[in-house]
């Protein structure tokens, strides 16, 4: 539990973060150097020996190099946010030690001063240097750094539905059969990636990073090929910064990981092959519609409330192959569209029935869903009042799709009333029932395509020529900035390991066995490392009697070591177990105070 400490044992513990900043800063400032001077000597590609003959025959220069690093770190010891600061600094001295390093992969001599009087030249060079794909994927990377509270500067993602997630995925790979043995009402697609990214980090969020980078990047690529299939020509990859920004800093993106984030790649393909089908003069190649039909199939068993939007891309397609009397290309293409889907379906069908969990599989994502997990009402009030909130809580990715529907409705007509459709069709499928703040952020889907009437208008606006150039890289350095304040999460950075309960009680469970009582997953089978030790190893917001009377018998019977809960008088009912720890937190939704409860001998 929080507690305020006295004055002077408040100046104390001042005093003595302030002497250990002495000694961290040097470190770190040391760290820094080396690192940004491993690039300098092109360590990570031509092997250590030229940094290893800076170090011995320049020590001075290396002096000289660290002692100006550190000065640009001494600001922290006048600041109150002293981390962020020296993460700032950090990481403005490691990217431009990249930077020179990569540079110096492709000419002789580094980066210099001179280099910034080219640079909104050298702007339009970068494609020839790094593909299209790895800035987007770098522009990825650095937004989710800063708004997924999966990215290092969060000392754990303590989003519920994250680890519930996590929790499906790594008992799935070891050997659990989904629904039957664990429960939960999301598709299996989902606990498969969670599962992989487990693989990675089994006690933390580092794969679900790497997993949450790779489906952004492959968003905004496609959203980038969308939108220049409309404006006809190439587009730099850097504008896609400010979809990205809007996305990743708005209140649907959440905590991050969320089921609708990993959507956005699948639905963002099908999106990408209307347009261009519709710029097309041809039928879509039976490959590709293939491909559609398994993305589709891959979003049907990550979470089916998307299916509103497949149902209209195929009515779009169907419609214009009519148009153009494609009758036979026609049928060609459903045949190959169902049989996209069965080739996404048939492995669940094989696992579920080599396992003789068919029935599990159904009664959880499709009964349990359909008519035990209810909203506060439907009809089209519900639908027009979930409609609104969703823009609110995806407001900039809104805009963004507003001003392409203004525009296209001008210029392309066509294209206005295909992208209206299916937006209408995804949310009338996905806001219908009942209405969390990251249901609506499927809808940031069509974000990218807002990028057409903003790089016209940057063309047509009346500005020196080096500023236009300068345009995309004001767009980077804008959605950094709106990443950096706006997010959501913002508050969450810097946060200690032992200020999140996960961390401190796992040190504690120390690889016992554990339940997670009368809540949702509270990240402590993740934090843990440990596998749950019953079906419903958590308590969902399903009405299901089975949840509590599963887990009661566990706690009379004394079968597990250690209970965590949001209760602090579970010993009244269950007297075997003990209160042991207890510590409050905030993860962006309320103060909540953990319980850690252990069996007495």
């Amino acid at each position: 539990m929080q507690q305020t400490l006295p004055p002077a044992a408040a100046d104390a513990e001042r005093h003595r973060q302030e002497r250990r900043a002495f000694l961290y800063l040097p470190l770190l400032a040391l760290a820094v150097t080396v690192v940004v001077e491993l690039f300098n000597h092109k360590s990570f590609t031509d092997g250590p020996a030229s940094f290893w003959r800076f170090m011995t025959e320049e020590p001075l220069a290396f002096l000289v190099n660290f002692l100006i690093v550190l000065l640009t770190l001494c600001p922290a010891f006048f600041l109150r946010r002293r981390a962020f600061w020296c993460a700032l600094v950090s990481f403005l001295w490691l990217i431009c030690g990249g930077v020179n390093g990569f540079i110096l992969l492709n000419r002789m001599t580094p980066f210099t001063v001179a280099d910034l009087t080219v640079f909104e030249t050298g702007l339009d060079t970068v494609p020839n240097y790094l593909s299209t794909g790895y800035i987007i994927l770098l522009i990825a990377a650095l937004v989710l750094v800063w708004c997924s509270k999966s990215s290092p500067l969060y000392a754990f993602n303590d989003w519920m539905d994250a680890n519930i997630f996590f929790t499906m995925g790594k008992s799935m790979l070891r050997g659990r059969v989904l629904y039957r043995d664990v429960f939960d009402h999301k598709g299996p697609v989902l606990y498969l990636l969670y599962g992989l990214a487990a693989c990675v980090d089994n006690t933390g969020f580092g794969g679900v990073l790497l997993l949450e980078t790779a489906a952004f990047a492959a968003f905004l690529w496609l959203g980038l090929r969308s939108a220049e299939a409309i404006c006809g020509r190439a587009l730099h990859p850097a504008w896609t910064a400010l979809p990205a920004a809007a996305v990743a800093a708005s209140r649907a993106f959440s905590h991050g990981g969320s089921a609708e984030e990993l959507l956005l790649p699948l639905l963002a393909a099908a999106l990408f092959g209307a347009v261009s089908t519709l710029r097309a003069s041809r039928p879509m190649p039976l490959r590709r519609v293939v491909l559609h039909g398994f993305l589709a199939g891959c979003a049907l068993w990550l979470k089916y409330t998307v299916l509103g939007f497949y149902l209209v891309w195929a009515v779009l397609l169907a419609v214009l192959y009519l148009r153009h009397g494609w009758r036979g290309p026609l049928g060609r293409a459903i045949g190959a569209y169902l049989g996209g889907m069965a080739l996404a379906t048939l492995p669940w069908v094989v696992y579920f029935g080599v396992q003789g969990a068919l029935v599990d599989w159904f009664t959880c994502y499709f009964y349990d869903n359909l008519f035990l997990y209810k909203g506060e009402g439907g009809g089209a009030a519900a639908l027009a009042q979930h409609l609104w909130w969703a823009v609110r809580d995806a407001l900039p990715a809104a805009v963004l799709l507003a001003l392409f529907l203004l525009w296209a409705a001008l210029r392309q007509p066509a294209a206005a009333g295909a992208v209206a459709a299916l937006a209408a069709g995804l949310a009338f499928t996905s806001l219908m029932g009942g209405y969390l703040v990251y249901y609506g952020l499927v809808l940031s889907v069509f974000a990218p395509l807002g990028l057409v009437p903003l790089i016209l208008l940057v063309e047509k606006c009346k500005a020196p020529a080096a500023a236009k150039r300068l345009a995309p890289a004001a767009a980077v350095a804008l959605a950094l900035v709106w990443c950096v304040t706006r997010s959501p999460n913002r508050a969450l950075r810097w946060r200690t390991a032992d200020s999140m309960p996960q961390r401190r009680f796992a040190r504690q469970i120390d690889g016992a066995s554990l339940l997670n009582y009368g809540t949702l997953d509270g990240g402590f089978y993740t934090a843990a490392g440990v596998l749950p030790p019953c079906r419903y190893f958590c308590v969902t917001n399903m009405p299901l009697d089975d949840q509590w009377a599963e887990q009661n018998a566990l706690l009379a019977d004394g079968a597990v070591d250690y209970v965590v809960t949001l209760t602090g008088d579970l010993g009244t009912a269950f007297p075997r177990y003990a209160v042991v720890d207890q510590c409050s937190c905030d993860g962006g939704e309320g103060l909540l105070t953990w319980y850690l409860y252990k069996r007495q001998a």
